[in-house]
């Protein structure tokens, strides 16, 4: 079979599986239209296209032979979904296990097609760009309300510490800051749960471009949630003490609206100087389609 006519297969296998999961995918583009935490995914399935055809001489350098195993997982994929409608999928804005399970079953069944189509030659080097369509299964509400719990918590650890280091008069009660003259709440809302999940999906990336070893991608990914913790504390204290000393109207201007990308740029820099350190003893990377090898609010009603 010609590349081309594979291609054409693979696309038919793909409109196939969309018309078979049209429910949760539906649900998935309505949670990332209403949903800020969940706003990523409807980018995912872009960047691994563009991850692909990236790398499409390496992907697509063998010949394509059919992989009879990938029904392995084309079917496992199918009988996740049954799993998942047998117990029902929820709408949005509930985000429930049945609705990731679903999508982790969609994903899957498109690396079983993948496989299927093209064959083991052009898995393995496609597997990171199939691995991060993972990153469009949304997190259960259960399962984020804890990863949100654990920024706030985090986020105002630091930000008590910074305030402490520099003098700041507080009485801190859990997530509400008693400062002179206001008081403010680390709130659900200014976690940082979105910028962490840009850091994770910036940092990833770039690991994977610009690291050659496995330990030191591993190394960078797991400085993404102290980055991300130190960072958005870096954020609460600036309002705070800009609230103080300079004027109240900085818990509701436009660096608490929509300043957090001043700050998510300065966690990306301490990322990407973390990753040049750890690229520094990691030798060339192997080139991959023409990627270069280096790289040059009072509590009442606002929170932070």
């Amino acid at each position: 079979m010609k590349q081309n006519s594979r291609h054409a297969l693979f696309v038919a296998i793909v409109a196939v599986l969309v018309g078979i999961f049209w429910k949760p995918l539906w649900i998935l583009s309505d949670l990332s239209l209403e949903r800020e935490e969940y706003s990523h995914i409807i980018l995912i399935p872009l960047v691994s296209l563009i991850l692909i055809y990236w790398r499409r001489r390496e992907v697509f350098a063998k010949p394509a032979s059919t992989c009879s195993a990938a029904l392995v997982p084309l079917l496992a994929g199918l009988a996740l979904y049954g799993v998942a409608r047998h117990f029902g999928i929820t709408s949005v804005p509930e985000v429930g296990l049945s609705l990731s399970l679903s999508v982790v079953g969609f994903v899957v069944a498109c690396a079983g097609a993948f496989l299927f189509i093209y064959g083991w030659p052009a898995f393995r080097p496609a597997l990171f760009s199939l691995g991060f369509l993972f990153f469009v299964v949304p997190a259960p509400g259960i399962l984020l309300e804890k990863i949100v719990y654990y920024l706030q918590q985090g986020s105002a650890g630091v930000s008590a510490l910074m305030l402490s280091g520099l003098g700041v008069p507080f009485f801190r009660n859990g997530f509400i800051f008693q400062l002179p003259g206001i008081s403010i709440e680390v709130a659900k809302e200014c976690s940082g749960i979105r910028s962490s999940i840009a850091l994770l999906i910036t940092t990833l990336l770039a690991a994977q471009f610009f690291l050659r070893s496995n330990w030191r991608k591993l190394a960078i990914c797991l400085l993404i949630f102290p980055v991300a913790i130190i960072k958005n504390g870096l954020r609460i204290t600036t309002l705070s003490i800009l609230s103080v000393y300079v004027s109240r109207d900085f818990l509701f201007g436009r660096l608490h609206r929509s300043g957090g990308f001043v700050f998510f740029f300065i966690g990306l820099a301490v990322l990407w100087a973390a990753l040049r350190f750890l690229q520094s003893g990691d030798g060339p990377v192997e080139p991959k389609g023409k990627m270069p090898g280096r790289i040059g609010q009072p509590a009442s009603n606002t929170g932070i």
